[in-house]
C-alpha cells in the first residue's frame, strides 16, 4: 500500500510515513537497490486528492538511444552502487523501515546500461537509488548520474498521468523510470502498489514464495 493514510489517520508530510513517501518525487526504478530489482509493477488508485499526486514514466530506452556515441561507449562497462539507506536517508524517511529490515538491504551493483531480455534494446539502469558508480570519485559519479535522469526524464520520453479512482497502471521496471507527484498532503490518497519479482536469482522472490503456501 502507497498511502498517506496510516491506521485511519492521515499522515504528516514530517513524520516517518510522509518522508517515506517524499522519496517516490524522485525518478527511480523499483527495487533496484536489491540483488534483483522489480521485473514490473502494478499500482491502482484507491482513494485521489482533488489535485497533485500524478504519475510520470520515463523511457530509459529512448533515454539510451537519445546519447551521442561518445557518451555511450563512456557508459558501457560502468556499474553503479543502488542503495535504500542512501537514497532514502537524503530525504529522511529512512525511520520507517526497523533495524533487521535495512539490514537486509545492503548496498548492490548495477550495470547502468543493461540489455532487455524481451527486446534486446539496451536502456539506462539509473535512478535516485544508484549511489555512485564504482571506480569513480564519488561525487563526480553522482553528478553524472542526476546528469543521466536529467537529460533522459525529457519530452518527449516522459508519459504523465492524472489519477482517477479505479485506475490501474502497469509498466516495466527494466526499461522504465517513474516518480509520483506533491498534492495537498492533508488530502487522502491511496494506493495499491504490487511488483512482480524479477527473474534470476532473486533471494526475495524465494522468500516470498517460502511464506506464500505456494
Amino acid at each position: 500500500m502507497l498511502s498517506n493514510v496510516a491506521n485511519g489517520r492521515v499522515a504528516k508530510p514530517d513524520d516517518n510515513v510522509g518522508l517515506f513517501l517524499k522519496g517516490n518525487r524522485y525518478w527511480h526504478t523499483d527495487s533496484s537497490f536489491k540483488k534483483v530489482g522489480a521485473k514490473a509493477s502494478l499500482l491502482r488508485s484507491l482513494e485521489v486528492p482533488d489535485s497533485g499526486g500524478d504519475t510520470e514514466w520515463a523511457d530509459m530506452r529512448a533515454g539510451w538511444d537519445a546519447l551521442d556515441a561518445a557518451t555511450q561507449q563512456r557508459l558501457e562497462g560502468l556499474v553503479a552502487v543502488h542503495s535504500y539507506a542512501w537514497s532514502q536517508g537524503l530525504v529522511g524517511g529512512i525511520g520507517y523501515l526497523k533495524a533487521a529490515e535495512l539490514e537486509a538491504l545492503p548496498p548492490v551493483q548495477h550495470p547502468i546500461v543493461r540489455t532487455h531480455p524481451a527486446t534486446a534494446r539496451k536502456n539506462l539502469y539509473i535512478g535516485r537509488h544508484a549511489s555512485h558508480i564504482v571506480g569513480m570519485e564519488v561525487e563526480a559519479s553522482r553528478a553524472l548520474l542526476r546528469q543521466l535522469v536529467e537529460d533522459a526524464c525529457q519530452p518527449p520520453r516522459i508519459f504523465r498521468h492524472h489519477w482517477q479512482a479505479g485506475d490501474l497502471a502497469v509498466w516495466d521496471n527494466r526499461c522504465v523510470l517513474h516518480r509520483g507527484h506533491p498534492w495537498p498532503f492533508e488530502q487522502r490518497r491511496v494506493m495499491r502498489r504490487s511488483t512482480v519479482a524479477g527473474d534470476g536469482d532473486n533471494p526475495w522472490a524465494i522468500a516470498a514464495a517460502g511464506t506464500s503456501g505456494a
